[in-house]
C-alpha cells in the first residue's frame, strides 16, 4: 500500500485558547465543537485542555 500520511496540523496559541473556551462554554458535546473546528476530538481530552467531563 502506498498511503501518504497527512501532515500534522499546527495551531496557534490563540486558536487553542479560543477552542478550549468555546468547548467549555458551548451547550453541546465537546465532540460536536471539535467537528465544527475541524479538530480531532482526541485533541480534547478532559484535564489536558481544561475541558471538564461531559
Amino acid at each position: 500500500m502506498n498511503e501518504q500520511k497527512k501532515p500534522n496540523k499546527t495551531y496557534t496559541s490563540e486558536f487553542k485558547e479560543s477552542a478550549v473556551k468555546l468547548a467549555n462554554e458551548a451547550d453541546q458535546p465537546v465532540s460536536q465543537t471539535a467537528r465544527e473546528l475541524d479538530v480531532n476530538v482526541n485533541t480534547y481530552t478532559p484535564g489536558s485542555a481544561n475541558i471538564p467531563n461531559r
